[in-house]
C-alpha cells in the first residue's frame, strides 16, 4: 500500500511540474489580448521562472515589444516588465537571449533587431542592438556600462554598400567580452 502512495505522490508532483510549463505564460499573455513572441525558461534566476516577450497590436498599430520576467511560471500574473523595445519602422525581433560567461555569468543579454527597407537610398537589412542586464532579487535592470561596450549597428546594404554587424550571436558577444577581460 505504501508503494502505491509513493508512486501516486511522484506522479502528482511530476504532473504539477509539467502543468507549469511555458504554455501557462502564453495563455496568460493571450488572455490579455496580447501576442507572445517568445517564452523562455529562466531557471538560471529561479527554478520555475520564465522570461517572455510580448506585444499588444490591438491597442497600437505600431506596438512596442515588452520584455517580462515571471518568477513563477505557474503564476504569470506576478510577472514584471523590465524593458520595452520601441517600434522602429518595424516590430522588434528578439534575435537571441542568453546568460554571460565568466565574470558576466550573472548578466542577461538580449540581442534585438529591426528590419528596415529604404528603397530610395538603396538601404535594406537589419539594425541591431545588444543589451545587458543585471539580475538582483526580483528585478532585472539594464546595465548601461556593459551595454555600452556593444555599438548598435546595421547589417545589409546601406547606401548601396554591403556592411556587416559584428554582434549578431551569443558567441560574438562572448568572444568580444573574453577579449575585453584579457586586456591589461
Amino acid at each position: 500500500m505504501t508503494f502505491k502512495w509513493i508512486v501516486f505522490f511522484i506522479i502528482f508532483l511530476t504532473s504539477n511540474v509539467y502543468s507549469c510549463e511555458n504554455d501557462k505564460i502564453t495563455a496568460f499573455v493571450n488572455a490579455r489580448h496580447e501576442y507572445a513572441i517568445q517564452v523562455l525558461k529562466s531557471d538560471h534566476m529561479y527554478s520555475g521562472s520564465s522570461i517572455f516577450f510580448h506585444y499588444n497590436s490591438e491597442v497600437n498599430e505600431h506596438p512596442d515589444v515588452k520584455a517580462s520576467f515571471s518568477p513563477n511560471r505557474c503564476k504569470p500574473q506576478n510577472s514584471i516588465t523590465f524593458d520595452s523595445f520601441s517600434y522602429n519602422g518595424n516590430i522588434a525581433n528578439i534575435e537571441s537571449v542568453f546568460w554571460g560567461k565568466g565574470q558576466y555569468k550573472q548578466n542577461l543579454f538580449i540581442i534585438v533587431s529591426w528590419v528596415y527597407s529604404l528603397d530610395g537610398i538603396e538601404t535594406i537589412g537589419k539594425y541591431y542592438e545588444v543589451i545587458a542586464y543585471d539580475y538582483k532579487e526580483n528585478s532585472i535592470i539594464k546595465n548601461k556600462k556593459i551595454s555600452g561596450l556593444f555599438e548598435e549597428g546595421q547589417e545589409g546594404v546601406v547606401n548601396g554598400k554591403h556592411i556587416k554587424y559584428k554582434f549578431k550571436t551569443a558567441s560574438d558577444v562572448w568572444s568580444y567580452l573574453d577579449k575585453k577581460t584579457k586586456v591589461p
